[in-house]
């Protein structure tokens, strides 16, 4: 008897129906216009379950905030390298581009430009968010106290292989700072990641007016700060008064904040204070005021003023090691005392 004479015996099929009341299914959007965008997040705000939106090439030119509530959802655009083309969310002036209210967001393979008339988050604003940027360029963001870029209230932000260019912070006595990122009791980690040419401007008139300027690249208030195999470079405060101005940590200011900052290079970053009367400059690479740094395998190169006033710490604890400092490198460790 060979192979092919013996035929299987079947067992009967019971066809049923399984319930699915009460389930969210995760979808996956394919979006190529801003209409379609808008309505895809609209679908997927407060939804627990993950879903993604797989935008195409193409410029997406926004007349209003894109609004993400309580979702658990990932943005994509190019992702691999067989993608052509760059998918482009701009906006004008009249509002920023991603308002995120709680939830677990990713963003990846985007350029995200222009935004302002806004307090805080020229570009994007988190709050209280577990907040993912991967492989993405955000640029033009303007923002009338803290950040021109991207501003977290409480939350996190892991931002991955992206930039964070020419934002800006501009006001009056307002003015609180950072110019590319603000976060305010939140844990941002940055990796291999560039902030340049980000700066924050505070100028004020009047015979009491003081102007005060932090954190041309990154300013924190409370949390965390983590730096590695990262860029900070060319960014600016500036302070501008008829009375008293004072200017901050050109690259990074930080108010109680832990920070870490390793294999990190903060270069040619310039603090300006401009005043008939009583001008400040304290840190032109790194202002901290409370808290504390570490700094291992950095560089800090050709930030202005240099010298003592390239880290300015006051009451926070600074620990150096194999960090270069102007072209001399210390090794080992070295403590800061506070200033």
């Amino acid at each position: 008897m060979g192979f092919g004479t013996m035929r299987p015996t079947r067992r009967p099929i019971r066809p049923g129906i399984e319930g699915l009341e009460g389930r969210v299914v995760p979808a996956t959007y394919h979006v190529t216009d801003v209409a379609q965008l808008q309505a895809d997040l609209a679908a997927v705000n407060n939804s627990s379950e993950q879903n993604t939106i797989v935008m195409a090439p193409g410029l997406y030119n926004l007349s209003s905030e894109l609004q993400i509530h309580n979702a658990n959802l990932s943005i994509i655009g190019r992702n691999t390298t067989k993608d052509k083309g760059e998918i482009d969310i701009f906006g004008g002036i009249g509002s920023r581009m991603f308002d995120i209210q709680g939830g677990n967001v990713s963003l990846s393979g985007l350029v995200i430009s222009g935004g302002g008339s806004v307090t805080q988050g020229g570009v994007i604003y988190s709050q209280n968010a577990t907040l993912t940027i991967k492989n993405t360029f955000i640029s033009g963001g303007v923002a009338s106290q803290a950040g021109g870029g991207i501003f977290l209230q409480g939350g996190s932000l892991d931002l991955e292989t992206s930039t964070v260019t020419n934002n800006g912070v501009f006001g009056g006595s307002n003015v609180t700072g950072g110019g590319g990122i603000a976060g305010a009791n939140a844990a941002i980690n940055i990796a291999h990641s560039t902030i340049v040419h980000n700066s924050v401007n505070s100028a004020v008139k009047g015979p009491t007016a003081a102007a005060n300027a932090a954190g041309g690249g990154i300013y924190t208030e409370g949390g965390t700060l983590s730096l590695a195999q990262t860029t900070v470079a060319d960014d600016e405060a500036t302070a501008t008064s008829d009375t008293s101005a004072s200017a901050f940590g050109a690259g990074i200011a930080s108010l109680n904040t832990t920070m870490t900052i390793r294999g990190t290079s903060i270069k040619n970053d310039v603090l300006t204070a401009i005043s008939p009367q009583l001008n400040t400059l304290q840190g032109s690479a790194i202002a901290a005021n409370g808290g504390s740094v570490t700094l291992k395998s950095a560089s800090l190169l050709g930030n202005e003023p240099d010298s003592h006033r390239e880290i300015y710490h006051r009451g926070a604890t600074v620990v150096l090691t194999n960090t270069n400092v102007e072209g001399k490198t210390l090794r080992g460790s070295r403590t800061l005392s506070s200033q």
